[in-house]
């Protein structure tokens, strides 16, 4: 298409030509206006859902199946958008979770691992949740494709700790770090025994710590249906061999038990202040 682009057709050129999002210089050049009229411009586009405001300075074109949802999955716009704002990330935590299969439960939120503060935003209808890690860039990563569009996500190891260390909010809960470490452990060739130990170094002993015990619980509530079995004795000795002191599984404001309630394991040297409420198959507590 020569000369200026219609707003209404706006979306689909972009995603046509592989230029899935703009800036007001470029979106004011497709369209033939001024940068200060770009706003307006796209007021209908908005509205219809095919273009969507991704961030101060950045417009994303919406293919037509998620216009209802007024953004693509905020994934898809995640490397401009991180680009943009100058920060390095990677998909983390459930969302992380959810791109390997892992979680029953799909929630309408985006959450984002960054190296500095980002506030959180909406992209469309969906919420983007960023937390500062300051592992990002240091803890392996992997590309993955969703569609016609990659992110950097976490890989499992790093999703399993990460959802442990912030098991509230960014974990959901034990109930769903239950789950999702359930999930890990059930689903063939997710997680690597020998890669859990060497990413294990990068985060504090009690995270470990609490990661082995809820791994071991998870194991030992879902039996048969755990195919290939962690290492979960080698964990247990790397995290001897740094010298683990008795931790709490839960902090008090997330405990169900006190006192005299609360056990002690004694392989990951966690006192159990909290059970893993999970609701999979084949849980043996109910």
């Amino acid at each position: 298409m020569t000369g200026p682009i219609p707003a209404s057709r706006l979306a689909d050129h972009m995603i046509a030509t592989g230029e899935l999002t703009a800036t007001p210089e470029r979106v004011a050049e497709l369209l033939g206006v001024k940068p200060a009229r770009v706003s307006a411009a796209l007021a209908v586009a908005r509205d219809d859902g095919s273009m969507v405001s991704v961030t101060r300075g950045l417009y994303g074109a919406v293919e037509w199946g998620w216009r209802r949802m007024r953004t693509q999955p905020p994934a898809d716009y995640l490397d401009a958008l991180m680009q943009h704002l100058g920060h390095r990330y990677y998909l983390a935590y459930r969302s992380a979770a959810g791109s390997f299969g892992v979680g029953h439960r799909r929630p309408r939120f985006v959450q984002v691992a960054v190296d500095s503060y980002c506030r959180d935003r909406r992209i469309g209808d969906v919420k983007v949740c960023f937390y500062r890690n300051h592992r990002v860039g240091k803890v392996p990563t992997t590309r993955k494709r969703f569609k016609d569009y990659e992110v950097t996500v976490s890989i499992p190891e790093v999703t399993v700790l990460d959802l442990v260390e912030r098991v509230f909010p960014a974990g959901g809960g034990f109930a769903e770090v239950g789950n999702n470490l359930g999930d890990f452990q059930t689903a063939p060739q997710q997680l690597d025994s020998d890669t859990l130990i060497e990413v294990s170094e990068m985060f504090p002993c009690a995270v470990v710590q609490r990661a082995g015990y809820v791994l071991q619980t998870m194991h030992n509530d879902l039996g048969s249906f755990i195919k290939e079995p962690l290492n979960l004795d080698a964990l247990a000795e790397a995290v001897q061999r740094r010298g683990a002191r008795p931790v709490d599984l839960a902090p008090s404001r997330l405990a169900w038990l006190s006192g005299p309630d609360v056990v002690l394991d004694k392989r990951w040297k966690v006192r159990v202040n909290r059970e893993i409420d999970h609701d999979l198959v084949g849980r043996s507590k109910i």
